[in-house]
């Protein structure tokens, strides 16, 4: 009886660790999920601009969805054990795009989106304007010298999932807690 308290708090420790791993890779998995169906959350992203389809197109990508370029945010979204009870879920700092772009930024970007920024038009920008012009993707080239304003909208990914996840935490972590509980005891 005395051996049975002494190991209790480890196996309490050990049940509680392995759930919180569980959490963590479906709170993973959720986001994942989102991107994937476009609707992280339940709420739709935005659509991707045609301009942006038709340069997606002469890059030689087929993807239409919104995040999903080549599928490198989605391979970085990561859940990682930080210590015994603590766990991170999301893209982690080093991920990189295969081009090398730091994907916590471009992550970043599309969560929250940009502000409207102005580019003003470089002797290059011209040719690249009159190449897309020549492809049908652009009606009338840039002027060298004009202003162009862009903004980049949000499509947020982590919020909506982590909301998503967060509804019923409580309950699950409990049900999850109390079936490894219950299988330790009959292990143990």
């Amino acid at each position: 009886m005395l051996a049975d308290m002494r190991s209790q708090p480890a196996r309490i420790r050990r049940a509680m660790s392995y759930t919180v791993g569980q959490e963590a890779h479906l709170l993973r998995k959720i986001m994942v999920r989102g991107i994937r169906d476009q609707a992280p959350g339940g709420r739709p992203i935005l659509p991707l601009a045609d301009m942006t389809i038709k340069l997606r197109r002469l890059r030689g990508m087929r993807g239409r969805k919104a995040l999903i370029a080549r599928s490198d945010l989605l391979k970085s979204i990561t859940a990682q054990k930080q210590g015994e009870l603590s766990w991170t879920v999301g893209v982690h700092r080093g991920a990189r795009t295969r081009d090398g772009r730091d994907l916590v930024n471009l992550a970043l970007v599309h969560e929250e989106g940009t502000r409207w920024y102005s580019v003003t038009v470089t002797p290059r920008m011209h040719r690249f304007s009159l190449f897309l012009m020549s492809q049908g993707i652009l009606g009338a080239p840039w002027k060298v010298g004009t202003r162009i304003r862009r903004k980049v909208p949000a499509r947020p990914f982590l919020r909506p999932a982590w909301n998503e996840w967060i509804k019923d935490s409580q309950k699950r972590f409990h049900d999850r807690l109390v079936v490894m509980m219950s299988a330790e005891r009959m292990v143990g």
